[in-house]
């Protein structure tokens, strides 16, 4: 489940360009923290965890206090060129998609988290933020 998915994101292979420790810090707290059941085998890992991170996504989206000021300095944010990996038209291409992914209205159809919910997405927010606040805060 979540370990083969964490060990896909840190496996052997060259080091992650610098600066990407803010996508992929989480993901291996969530994979000391997380939870899924013991159980969980699925096949099609992939589709299970997008639904429902998909879902919870949106649930954020229209519930956090917080949602309009941080989409307020996302869609002014100004970007450089990330060279080699990528140009400042493509980080704008994608910034922009992603903000406009939330009012597609096709999203409105997906159905209720089953393997991760928004509470434990709520409470792993703040042990992640504490970690990785934590790990700046000491250098």
């Amino acid at each position: 489940g979540t370990s083969v998915f964490i060990q896909q994101l840190s496996g052997p292979g060259p080091a992650p360009p610098r600066g990407s420790g803010g996508h992929s810090r989480p993901g291996k707290i969530w994979g000391r923290h997380g939870r899924l059941p013991p159980d969980f085998r699925e096949p099609d890992f992939r589709k299970l965890y997008y639904r429902d991170t998909d879902r919870i996504d949106l649930d954020l989206y229209r519930q956090a206090p917080w949602r309009p000021q941080a989409w307020s300095s996302l869609e002014s944010a100004a970007t450089t060129d990330f060279r080699p990996f990528l140009t400042a038209a493509e980080i704008l291409q994608w910034r922009d998609r992603t903000l406009c992914w939330f009012d597609d209205p096709a999203h409105a159809a997906l159905g209720d988290p089953v393997y991760i919910t928004l509470l434990d997405t709520q409470a792993f927010i703040v042990r992640a933020v504490d970690e990785i606040a934590a790990l700046f805060s000491t250098g």
